[in-house]
């Protein structure tokens, strides 16, 4: 009897779950990545967005006290584990020429930007209604990030790819994980290849009018290295390339002000190191 109860219980928990949008991996973007439902189910996306039937099972059967804690959590589990592992795959392998066929037009179209940015890097970066497609701008941070030959970029270019970023994201709430890899990429390279005081303070720029034109949270723009090298910097080798007026108008705009003011610190105690071993 209990079993029958159980049973009853999972199947119309089940039920609610794909009427209210659950296994949205079986609507995955076919943008031409291979395996993308697979990458749905483990991949969290935006609350409420819940990308499994197994994980809407978990996440009903914790507001159960008790019966839904030893029932519907760790059947939930298994039903995720078993969409992850099984089910999303099997379905990817059935897409797999769909996927195929979108990847070589998608390399198509990437091609011939990468090929204007070649021949004229800062006119195409000028035009803005070139950057209004959304796929552009995927192939703008995968050429800055692996296919460009630019080793140092200028505070004009730095500007120009940080106000094409800034467009993109304006009145955006949220964003999925597949846009929050362009932006720090994009933000990553330009970081990387800013060689200079000028560029620097045109990437700090960018990155506060980021914030202030949109409602993204910062740690889907800022990359994590970036982010990793500010928390960590100490010692003799500071790996942070910013200037203490550049980290200063970080903090000011409220972005890692607790890190930026524990690395402000640091710097400040090593130049009195200096200055009281040259007396």
């Amino acid at each position: 009897m209990k079993m029958k109860r159980l049973m009853a219980m999972v199947v119309m928990t089940v039920s609610c779950l794909l009427q209210q949008g659950c296994a949205t991996y079986l609507f995955a973007e076919r943008d031409g990545n291979y395996f993308a439902s697979t990458d749905d189910v483990w991949h969290k996306k935006s609350f409420p967005a819940v990308e499994s039937i197994g994980l809407g099972m978990i996440t009903v059967g914790v507001f159960i006290p008790i019966v839904g804690w030893v029932t519907l959590v760790p059947a939930g589990a298994i039903v995720h584990l078993a969409e992850g592992c099984v089910v999303a795959p099997a379905f990817d392998i059935v897409c797999l020429p769909v996927d195929y066929a979108i990847n070589r037009w998608n390399e198509s179209k990437s091609q011939a930007v990468w090929n204007r940015l070649d021949m004229d890097f800062d006119k195409t970066l000028a035009d803005e209604a070139y950057w209004k497609d959304e796929d552009k701008i995927r192939y703008l941070s995968r050429w800055l990030s692996e296919k460009s030959d630019l080793k140092d970029l200028s505070g004009m270019q730095v500007s120009a790819i940080l106000s094409i970023l800034r467009s993109w994201l304006k009145g955006k709430v949220d964003i999925d994980w597949r846009r929050k890899d362009v932006c720090q990429c994009i933000v990553k390279a330009v970081y990387d290849k800013s060689c200079d005081r000028e560029s620097l303070d045109m990437l700090v720029k960018g990155i506060v009018e980021i914030k202030g034109a949109t409602k993204v949270y910062m740690f889907q723009v800022i990359p994590y290295e970036i982010e990793l090298a500010i928390q960590n910097a100490s010692g003799d080798e500071d790996s942070v390339k910013f200037s203490d007026e550049q980290l200063v108008v970080l903090r000011d705009a409220d972005i890692m002000r607790a890190e930026i003011d524990r690395l402000l610190k640091i710097r400040q105690k090593k130049r009195e190191k200096v200055h009281e071993s040259g007396k």
